[in-house]
């Protein structure tokens, strides 16, 4: 970005006197810079507020050239980042990836609808469900009798899984019960229980089993996932979104209930086997 063999600040910079001034007017740095030598480059006009958004936020130019394309105004950019919800850096990231998959399913990113949705993560995140829920479509379908196999494996040991169900005022936990379950649970979940065929090979056997942690007002929305060795009634793992722990010390008091009532319940079982026999 800067020429070291030049005898002036101006041809060191690469930069007309006004450019110039207009980087001391906001104290950039090297960032500015580029987005200046772009704007002189591409023989466009990028305001003074857009310039000190893209300085304050550290907002790199070659890491916005993708979307540039597709938009061709740095300020329409601009604009469009301040009315999202995330972060700026996190916000091209997110962009781009969401541009690329847009494009990748013959969706026209030409068009503002497309390009720029009034939320830009959940459409991404709206996306990447869609495109994972075909790809885990297609999974099932290519190894379809693999699946059924195990289904029928899984269903021989779902009486033993039985004692996992639980529930209180404000939460539930549900045993998986087919290998579907685990495919979108960890769709929805970001995470692997569903991109590893193990978990599913271990309930089959009946080792350890995957179950749902739901919150009652939203029964059908994933929250927590866990694997429970079925040896010891032990909570191996439980993750929620990205293999993440949201709530964490209110999860571990859900847990510890669940956990005193498992313990309850094989008890119970004990002793009625003592009094048959």
């Amino acid at each position: 970005a800067i020429c070291t063999s030049a005898e002036n600040l101006r041809e060191a910079l690469r930069l007309d006197g006004n450019r110039v001034w207009r980087m001391k007017q906001v104290n950039g740095g090297l960032n500015c810079l580029e987005w200046l030598q772009y704007e002189a480059e591409n023989e466009i006009k990028i305001t003074k507020e857009s310039l000190e958004y893209l300085a304050n936020k550290n907002v790199k130019m070659h890491e916005c050239e993708e979307i540039l394309q597709e938009l061709k105004s740095v300020n329409r950019m601009v604009n469009y980042m301040k009315k999202q919800r995330i972060s700026p850096n996190r916000l091209v990231m997110t962009w781009r990836d969401y541009l690329r998959m847009a494009a990748s399913e013959g969706l026209n990113t030409k068009d503002d609808i497309v390009r720029l949705p009034k939320d830009l993560k959940a459409r991404h995140d709206q996306l990447v469900d869609t495109i994972n829920a075909r790809r885990d479509k297609e999974r099932i379908e290519k190894e379809r009798e693999k699946y059924e196999k195990l289904d029928k494996q899984i269903m021989q040991h779902l009486s033993e899984a039985a004692v996992y169900f639980w529930e209180d005022e404000n939460y539930m936990i549900v045993p998986a019960g087919r290998c579907e379950e685990l495919l979108q649970e960890g769709r929805v979940l970001h995470h692997c229980v569903g991109s590893s065929d193990r978990y599913m090979d271990n309930m089959a056997e009946g080792k350890k089993w995957i179950c749902f942690l739901r919150k009652k007002e939203k029964l059908e929305k994933p929250y927590y996932t866990l694997e429970i060795d079925m040896k010891e009634d032990k909570i191996l793992q439980y993750y929620s979104e990205y293999n993440r722990q949201p709530d964490k010390q209110t999860i571990n008091g859900v847990l510890t209930r669940f956990k005193n009532s498992v313990r309850r319940k094989r008890e119970q079982a004990n002793m009625l086997m003592e009094s048959i026999a």
